[in-house]
């Protein structure tokens, strides 16, 4: 795997944000940092490699999601909270009993 050490730096520690006890992580100075976020992006799009499409969960995940499948020249599947697309979704229960939703026009069966 890839040696990410460089762009771990840039990931800023934010204490007591938002609020007492809380350990914020910064990607922002990462993603302003080209090379720093194109490493990461090249080690996740060597993880997947294999997929058929590229699931992004929220905000971050979106980000990054979306960058390695354009990386890996496949397609991107938004992942968010239900009721939050504005297209036909698919529902699913996690396992921590959260509810996601994904665009069911981007799933397909092979």
């Amino acid at each position: 795997m890839a040696d990410l050490s460089y762009a771990a730096s840039k990931i800023r520690t934010i204490n007591d944000w938002p609020s007492p006890g809380i350990i914020f992580k910064d990607i922002t100075p990462l993603l302003a940092d080209p090379v720093a976020m194109k490493s990461v992006v090249q080690a996740i799009a060597e993880l997947g490699k294999d997929a058929d499409l590229i699931a992004g969960i929220e905000a971050r995940g979106f980000v990054f999601a979306s960058a390695v499948a354009n990386e890996l020249n496949k397609g991107f599947v938004p992942i968010r909270k239900k009721g939050k697309l504005r297209s036909e979704e698919h529902t699913s229960e996690l396992q921590s009993q959260s509810t996601i939703s994904y665009a069911v026009f981007c799933l397909k069966k092979k």
